[in-house]
């Protein structure tokens, strides 16, 4: 072959080459490279506005929208006196990796202090009247480590992201979480003095129309003018919330062990209404905190100081104030606030430069993949794919058991192994559902778990105005009630603040029971208790059974909790989960775990005088 054909096969077989690889390069890039702009729509992006500078959709803004009051800024909101009298309330960590809530400094306190003000319609110029006290366990630990003692002997540390430890706990025995003396507590004495005028404020505020708190944007979110992840806001509603419960529930018991019981039942009913309100177009941190005032209002054993027993008045005021609370928040507000908060974190996700720790503090922890999958994948796959489990899971939620993120006919699905993985990441559409679905499953509430939660909160409400209602039977006719007990207090119940009849308190929410029957269980002693015992007052059964027989023995509560061997029949189940709604004769509602190892029974026995 010729020097010149020799190049002009060569240049032909290079030519068809390139021609060759452009044909198949072109498929490769637009099915496993390209990605659509996304297109802002109902679809996609949830909302269509408003948007920002720069065409992004503003769910910061969209969400003040939607969830803000029209009270907010009138003396109708708690939450605004709350502000003038103490400003910015955000407690101080524990530990320097308290990765939750990083101490902030002096002028972003006074920023965010005149964020608030500005939202609540406060002169930002003047200054709060008073000073919020610390937690008691900040007062204790401040304490011992004044004297050089890091580690009290009844606190704990709890462990936080990468094994760090996050914040420190106390135990529940011997603790401010139960009926206790200055003598246990010497520390607490001056700081009993100082909470008296901030926890009158507090009680006042709270039982306003509404206790509502605005979210509070970061100084760089403000600067720049592109507000940042929703879940990046700060809540000072939850912030405040969490604080006032401890406060108040560390004096309430300390409260009923001094005898102090009128007290005790302004701090209970004082958390009620707090419980209640907090919870109102709350995001799920705000709400479950609003639940455990809620819970932490039901567990105070006001009635536990033998010296000073409830007296008819006192158990009739507990009554009508609760018959005077206001409505809990729905989860449906719940559920949009976390979908907002979802498209925001999705939307920040992909437009951000960098990781910055959404799921985790260590940036090369979570974040990365995240970033990566999202900025190479379909956009408008990703946002869709988000949209359509959003519409599954948030507004038709149904629990499953044994799972902890609810998975609804397998609308997410979770890659498990590598295997899983690959397929899907070859294509910007591929990448676009699994990214979307390890999103939700990271940031997705768990809503079965949580309406499970509600559902045993809402029991042991119902049960709160049974066991007063019974101790008032007690007290007008120096007994106890017999069998007929559910006809007998039915008197004390009356009509509720709903205009529903006594009959809706014998029905767990759980397991509605039909009428004339109940799964509430009055516990018969057949000993004479000892003395200083609160003793279990009313115990849930597993099945329903008719009101003239819902009668107990000890014995049979034991086979409940399945602490000694026998055919338990229709207590055979626990109702919720691993454990029951219990509530004792000091008026005190718990939640009591009955699986055979919760302190080798030692709790379930002593509460039954064995």
């Amino acid at each position: 072959m010729s020097k010149r054909k020799y190049s002009s096969c060569c240049l032909g077989c290079l030519l068809y080459s390139g021609i060759a690889a452009l044909v198949l390069a072109l498929p490769v890039w637009y099915f496993c490279i390209y990605a659509p702009p996304l297109v802002i729509s109902e679809a996609t992006t949830y909302i269509t506005g408003p948007l920002t500078a720069d065409g992004q959709v503003d769910y910061f803004k969209a969400l003040e929208e939607r969830i803000y009051p029209p009270e907010l800024a009138t003396d109708e909101n708690g939450f605004r006196e709350f502000v003038r009298q103490f400003g910015f309330v955000r407690p101080r960590p524990f530990t320097e990796f308290a990765t939750s809530k990083p101490e902030l400094t002096p002028a972003d306190r006074e920023f965010y202090r005149r964020q608030l003000c500005e939202k609540l319609g406060l002169d930002p110029n003047e200054l709060p009247m008073l000073v919020f006290p610390d937690a008691p366990l900040r007062v204790f630990l401040d304490y011992y480590q004044a004297k050089g003692e890091t580690h009290p002997e009844n606190v704990v540390t709890l462990s936080g992201c990468c094994g760090r430890i996050d914040r420190y706990d106390i135990h529940a025995e011997n603790s401010w979480l139960r009926p206790w003396t200055l003598e246990q507590f010497p520390m607490f004495a001056d700081w009993l003095d100082e909470i008296d005028a901030p926890m009158a404020v507090v009680a006042e505020a709270v039982r306003k129309p509404i206790f509502f708190a605005p979210l509070l944007q970061s100084r760089e979110s403000v600067q720049s003018g592109n507000n940042h992840n929703i879940f990046d806001t700060l809540l000072p509603g939850h912030d405040a919330a969490q604080s006032i419960r401890e406060i108040l529930q560390a004096r309430a018991n300390y409260r009923i062990a001094s005898g102090n019981i009128d007290g005790a039942i302004d701090d209970k009913l004082t958390l009620h209404h707090l419980g209640r309100l907090t919870t109102q177009r709350a995001p799920m941190t705000q709400y479950l905190a609003g639940l455990s005032s809620a819970a932490t209002a039901m567990m105070l054993p006001v009635g536990a100081n033998p010296e000073h027993p409830l007296t008819e008045q006192q158990i009739r005021r507990m009554l009508e104030g609760l018959n005077a609370l206001p409505p809990r928040g729905s989860l449906a507000d719940m559920y949009e606030w976390q979908r907002l908060a979802i498209m925001s974190g999705l939307q920040n996700l992909i437009r951000a430069t960098a990781p910055h720790g959404m799921f985790c503090d260590n940036e090369m922890c979570c974040d990365m993949w995240f970033h990566l999958f999202a900025r190479f994948s379909d956009r408008n796959v990703l946002f869709r794919r988000v949209n359509e489990v959003c519409n599954v899971l948030l507004v038709d939620p149904q629990p499953r058991e044994g799972d902890r993120f609810v998975r609804i006919n397998d609308t997410i699905q979770y890659p498990h192994t590598l295997l899983d993985y690959f397929p899907r990441t070859f294509t910007a559409r591929g990448r676009g559902m699994l990214t979307a679905d390890m999103f939700l499953l990271m940031s997705m509430p768990p809503t079965g778990l949580l309406e499970t939660t509600i559902q045993r909160l809402e029991c042991s409400e119902n049960m709160h105005r049974l066991a007063l209602a019974i101790l008032l039977y007690q007290l007008e006719n120096n007994k106890m009630p017999d069998e007929n007990w559910a006809m007998q207090i039915e008197k004390y119940l009356g009509d509720s603040a709903l205009g529903e009849g006594a009959e809706q308190y014998f029905s767990c929410p759980s397991r509605p029971s039909p009428k004339g029957e109940t799964t509430y269980a009055l516990v018969r002693y057949d000993e004479e208790l000892p003395a200083g015992v609160d003793a279990i007052l009313l115990i849930e059964v597993s099945t329903s059974v008719p009101l003239g027989e819902a009668v107990i023995t000890v014995d049979e509560v034991l086979e409940l909790a399945n602490l000694v061997p026998a055919n338990r029949g229709r207590f055979q189940h626990a109702p919720h989960g691993h454990g029951v709604v219990v509530a004792y004769r000091s008026g005190a509602v718990r939640f009591l775990h009955v699986t055979p190892d919760w302190f080798a029974g030692r709790e379930l026995h002593r509460a039954l005088g064995r």
